[in-house]
């Protein structure tokens, strides 16, 4: 529903920027910019609601003789190695399948004699772990220039679906993909949220959609307890995927509230001295996705039911069901239609919480 509302308070977005999931989504709404917002919107949903477990990797167990033994067999005589833990064959069709159609109108949206879409980016990281920003643009339009400091290149390209597996590639998980002559991984290894990015290609007003948090837990006023494994890659994965953002966002609202104060009136013509004011639609709880990924996933698969999907019972089993963190991690490989449909409903309530606030948009620190 947060695009239909931008439609409709005249802030029609034209410039889209993703990682992982949000480059699917980033090239899924710059498609449908041309369509009505509300139409646009369910296309996207749907898009979402048909993806399965199956059509993202194939069973570990099944492919466990024809694939992993082999290729640890190879690595160990020093004649392979092995790429990636799960065999995600089945993606690229699903990709072709999901995406692919949609490019015509993305070329017409972004080139077209009427274009609706000023900027389409997809964030990856590259084989030198460097941040890679693929810009999609009309000709005419000049590439921000690299940020030695944070990283970050900037490479035109017309958007693909493979930019976009690229993009989602989860590290060991899921295998690089090649795109020209390097291999690319996840973009949210580096960059989680692309506030960076956005603001050097143009962006005057940002919405931030993200499935953490834009501040900092409270300290945990909890009994001790001892740390095992699951807590240390649930830490780790936050460390990647929500710190930075945070700190991305406190930067910005530092700086916004520096613009501010300095009352730079002469400068706000220039894009980096004035301020940037946003909407932040993301969870009120570091855990509250991965809590949902846990409940549905005993709804959907306890007694006779967890036949269905072996593989998920395995890995629930492996990381411990009664384990604190356990939906966390479950909730990155869980491509099940009813934990898409509640994870988009839970989207949709956090957008509307935050739409229907007295101030939606801000420019400062974000606060609890």
């Amino acid at each position: 529903m947060l695009i239909p509302w931008l439609c409709e308070h005249e802030r029609r977005p034209s410039i889209f920027v993703g990682t992982s999931a949000g480059a699917i989504n980033a090239m899924l709404f710059a498609a449908v910019a041309d369509r009505h917002p509300a139409e646009g919107a369910e296309a996207v949903l749907a898009a979402w609601r048909s993806l399965t477990v199956r059509r993202v990797f194939r069973s570990p167990v099944a492919s466990l003789p024809s694939r992993t033994v082999p290729a640890y067999a190879r690595q160990v005589l020093g004649c392979g190695h092995v790429v990636s833990l799960l065999d995600t064959s089945p993606l690229p069709a699903t990709a072709d399948e999901l995406l692919k159609p949609l490019v015509p109108a993305l070329r017409n949206n972004i080139h077209g004699s009427q274009p609706v879409v000023e900027k389409l980016a997809v964030v990856a990281t590259d084989d030198t772990d460097r941040t890679t920003v693929f810009v999609d643009m009309p000709d005419g339009n000049s590439l921000p220039p690299s940020d030695a400091g944070r990283a970050i290149h900037y490479e035109r390209a017309e958007i693909t679906p493979e930019h976009v597996l690229a993009s989602s590639a989860i590290p060991a998980l899921f295998p690089p993909v090649k795109l020209g002559e390097r291999w690319y991984t996840d973009g949210s290894v580096r960059l989680n949220v692309p506030l960076k990015p956005a603001i050097a290609l143009g962006a005057t007003e940002l919405t931030v959609v993200a499935t953490h948090p834009a501040t900092y837990p409270e300290a945990d006023a909890s009994a001790p307890r001892t740390r095992n494994v699951v807590d240390g890659v649930v830490t780790l994965l936050e460390s990647v995927l929500a710190d930075r953002m945070v700190e991305d966002m406190l930067t910005l609202g530092s700086m916004n509230e520096a613009v501010h104060a300095s009352g730079q009136q002469a400068t706000r013509r220039k894009r980096h001295g004035r301020e940037i004011s946003y909407i932040f639609v993301g969870p009120e709880t570091r855990h509250q996705l991965g809590d949902r990924a846990e409940a549905v996933y005993r709804e959907r698969f306890s007694g006779p039911d967890v036949l269905r999907e072996p593989d998920l019972a395995l890995l629930h089993r492996l990381i411990g069901p009664d384990q604190q963190g356990v939906g966390d991690l479950l909730s990155y490989l869980f491509f099940d239609p009813a934990f898409m449909d509640d994870a988009i409903k839970l989207g949709i309530s956090h957008a509307t919480k935050v739409t229907r606030s007295r101030n939606p948009w801000t420019t400062g620190v974000a606060r609890r």
